[in-house]
């Protein structure tokens, strides 16, 4: 923006020597003729006074054309830094529609994780889930709290905070708890269809499963 402000008052001011020079040229004919009325009128002065003319007249003709190329190529650089400016401008807003979109899912998330906590906190909450295969109401429980793990570490990755080695290294901690494991084995098959392919949560997932087949 800086670069557009400074370049306008300069053209300003070409466009002004320009327009000067041909108010100056417009003039200039009544200036001459004035000056040619009160000199003598012989053929030698008639034809100095038309050569200076041609030649003041070709002169600001000159200068006017330069003045426009100039203030043509000012403008050129004026709608360069436009367009810098507007191109800068749509990745700021790309970057941030990408900050709103993270924050929305974490909101999403966090009222996910408020849902499980009743699940734990009120045991008689917790058939309101669908029901773990053989799993007592405590072994509900226990699952629901492993899906709480895991969904914070998911939010981690798809916030940027871990990357997909820190991913790796978690899990393999987390894998050597039968509870979380057993967790993993019941729940993987459903996440496999209802995650989207081509997100950073099918990128989790494959991770977590690369983990899961060397365990």
């Amino acid at each position: 923006m800086k670069k557009q402000t400074s370049l306008l008052p300069r053209a300003m001011l070409w466009i002004s020597a320009a327009t000067l020079l041909v108010l100056v040229w417009l003039i200039s004919p009544i200036a001459l003729g004035t000056l040619f009325d009160a000199a003598p009128r012989t053929l030698e002065q008639r034809g100095s006074i038309g050569e200076s003319f041609g030649a003041v007249s070709a002169l600001f003709s000159a200068l006017t054309l330069f003045g426009m190329i100039v203030t043509l190529a000012i403008q050129r650089k004026d709608l360069a830094g436009q367009r810098e400016e507007l191109a800068y401008q749509r990745e700021e807003l790309q970057h941030t529609r990408q900050e709103l979109k993270k924050a929305a899912d974490a909101g999403i998330r966090a009222l996910h994780v408020e849902i499980l906590k009743l699940s734990i906190e009120h045991p008689h909450l917790t058939p309101v889930w669908p029901r773990w295969p053989d799993a007592t109401i405590e072994e509900e429980q226990q699952y629901l709290y492993a899906n709480l793990i895991v969904a914070h570490q998911e939010m981690l990755y798809e916030q940027g905070v871990f990357g997909r080695d820190d991913v790796e290294a978690v899990f393999r901690h987390l894998f050597e708890s039968e509870i979380i494991y057993r967790f993993w084995t019941h729940a993987r098959k459903t996440r496999a269809k209802v995650t989207p392919k081509e997100t950073s949560t099918w990128s989790f997932f494959e991770t977590v499963e690369s983990v899961y087949r060397t365990v």
